[in-house]
């Protein structure tokens, strides 16, 4: 078949984030090319505390938050600013990011 990706879309995904109210949870699921469920992230917000989790990945990945709001602490990750946003990678073998907003 030749009409299909030949590459793995959860190695090395980002995740963008723009501006997520307030008491907001999202989450998506992300499929392999055989339509089978690969990883599942969800992101909530409670204040200007964010959440990001992503359940049963062993593939690195990251966020990008484009949300305009200044980051104040990043609680377990590591950043990186550029002119899209600030990249966000999670600790080594981690599932999750937290961040406050300022």
């Amino acid at each position: 078949i030749d009409n299909r990706p030949d590459y793995d879309y959860a190695d090395g995904i980002t995740f963008q984030l723009f501006e997520l109210e307030d008491q907001c949870e999202i989450s998506t699921t992300l499929y392999n090319c055989a339509g089978e469920p690969e990883l599942k992230a969800t992101v909530t917000r409670c204040n200007k505390s964010i959440c990001v989790k992503v359940q049963d990945s062993v593939k690195p990945w990251s966020i990008l938050w484009r949300g305009g709001m200044a980051i104040k602490t990043i609680v377990s990750g590591s950043d990186d600013s550029n002119s899209e946003g600030i990249r966000i990678s999670p600790e080594p073998e981690s599932q999750l990011i937290k961040f406050e907003l300022v």
